[in-house]
């Protein structure tokens, strides 16, 4: 009889033990998990940020297009006066 006792003793020893190590991995785990929710925060906050950026680049490349649209118009109409008096010359 004393030597069941031991044995359920023995065993139930056995039990809290892999009790607390269970308990040991929970929490773990639940560190880990908060520490991927946090870090999923932060990724979400920096996509919101190049897409607001990358709004601005955008329409500042726009911007840069149509000034050297603007220019080069410029140029074209510049060139095509110079070769219209050239035309009426030699008429």
């Amino acid at each position: 009889m004393e030597k069941l006792l031991e044995k359920i003793l023995a065993s139930q020893e056995r039990m809290q033990n892999d009790l607390q190590s269970i308990k040991t991995d929970i929490n773990e785990l639940k560190e880990d998990v908060a520490g991927l929710k946090t870090d999923v925060q932060n990724i979400k906050e920096t996509v919101q940020r190049i897409e607001l950026h990358q709004e601005e680049s955008i329409m500042g490349m726009l911007r840069h297009i149509k000034k050297q649209d603007n220019v080069r118009g410029n140029q074209i109409q510049v060139l095509n006066k110079r070769l219209f008096n050239v035309e009426i010359k030699l008429e």
